[in-house]
């Protein structure tokens, strides 16, 4: 008797384990089910992103492109505006430096190998550039300042082709509706102004005149 009261509980024991297991098989199949459906629901974010990540490094490219056009050729219509008997052409080149982006600006004449305009090869034409340039970064900032440029000695060294430069400046001035007021001694350049004013010194003050 005692014997089999001692099998019966036994296999209660066993009946509670096996429900116990059961339990907890259920609860793992269930977290097994929520984890794969996490990690589906991760695959398919990571697949989002790369494709996000894609379509916004073609929209950098694209709008990097459309940027470069867009300088390279207001600045070559500047220079040659300028140097009508030169085959120059402005050149923006993105390259990667120390995993860094950087832009190198090029001048191009015809055929010749493209080359980092400097000072000592002949001012004239860094004048030019750096004006072409102040007009282009103005013109696309957002929300646009206001329509004045302000510049100091402008074209001091392009020599004979002051004049040129001076047309040009003038040109671009009444297209794009912006007032540029300068500081110069050249003459060249005041002939071409709208408005002018003299200013002298006497011995410690400054006379202007109109």
């Amino acid at each position: 008797m005692i014997l089999k009261e001692s099998i019966y509980m036994r296999l209660d024991q066993i009946r509670e384990i096996v429900k116990k297991r059961e339990v907890e098989q259920k609860l793992l199949l269930k977290q097994s089910n929520e984890c794969k459906n996490k990690l589906e629901s991760i695959g398919i974010e990571i697949l989002d992103m790369v494709e996000a990540r894609n379509i916004i490094s073609e929209a950098a490219r694209i709008t990097q492109q459309q940027f470069k056009m867009l300088v390279e050729e207001l600045v070559t219509t500047a220079i040659q505006a300028v140097f009508p008997n030169k085959d120059y052409k402005f050149i923006m080149q993105f390259v990667l430096q120390n995993n860094r982006p950087q832009i190198n600006l090029l001048v191009q004449d015809g055929e010749n190998e493209p080359y980092i305009p400097k000072e000592e090869q002949g001012g004239g034409l860094l004048d030019i550039i750096s004006f072409a340039l102040r007009v282009v970064l103005w013109s696309l900032e957002k929300p646009r300042s206001r329509n004045i440029l302000i510049m100091d000695e402008p074209f001091r060294w392009t020599g004979n082709l002051t004049e040129l430069a001076a047309n040009m400046m003038k040109e671009i001035s009444k297209k794009l509706g912006l007032q540029i007021i300068m500081v110069t001694h050249d003459e060249r350049l005041m002939e071409i102004a709208d408005k002018s004013w003299l200013c002298k010194k006497e011995k410690e003050l400054s006379i202007v005149k109109g």
